[in-house]
C-alpha cells in the first residue's frame, strides 16, 4: 500500500444480480398476459431494476391496449413524476410505456396478430430498499 493514495483504501465489492418473476397479481391478466418465463425484471446490487425479459400478449386478441399492466419496484424517488419510453413488438410495432412514481407501467398501442408480444425494456432505475410495490391498485 502506498501511503498518500486513495484508491489504497478502498475495498472492492462485487455486484450481484438478482432475477424475479413479476407476480401475477402484479400483471393486469384482463388486458395482457405472458407466455412460460416471459415476466422477468433483474435487480442489480440489490435496487436498479431494469426489464430483463418481459413480453406481453394482448388478452382477447389483437386490439389497442392503453391501460396500466404491470406493477414492478417503487422507484426511490417518489417525486420522479412519470417517466416513459417506447417498446415494440416482435413484428416492429411501436407502443408507449411509462411508469409513475408508484411502480405502476402503462403501455399504449396496437396489436395485429394474436401472436404479437410487446417486448418491454424498462429503462434502469433505482428503487426503494427493501424493494416496495403498490398496494392500491389491484388487477
Amino acid at each position: 500500500m502506498n501511503a498518500g493514495y486513495q484508491s489504497d483504501a478502498l475495498e472492492i465489492t462485487k455486484n450481484f444480480q438478482e432475477v424475479f418473476a413479476i407476480p401475477d397479481e402484479h400483471i393486469n391478466i384482463n388486458r395482457v398476459f405472458y407466455l412460460e418465463n416471459r415476466n422477468r425484471y433483474a435487480v442489480i446490487n440489490g435496487n436498479m431494476v431494469t426489464g430483463y425479459d418481459i413480453r406481453l400478449r394482448r388478452t382477447g386478441g389483437p386490439g389497442n391496449i392503453g391501460t396500466a399492466v404491470i406493477k414492478l419496484p417503487k422507484p426511490i424517488t417518489a417525486d420522479i413524476g412519470i417517466f416513459a419510453w417506447n417498446a415494440f413488438t416482435n413484428v416492429g410495432d411501436h407502443f408507449y410505456c411509462q411508469m409513475n412514481d408508484q411502480g405502476i407501467v402503462t403501455i399504449g398501442g396496437t396489436t395485429q396478430f394474436a401472436t404479437d408480444e410487446v417486448i418491454i425494456k424498462v429503462p434502469p432505475y433505482l428503487a426503494k430498499v427493501p424493494l416496495e410495490f403498490d398496494d392500491i391498485i389491484q388487477f
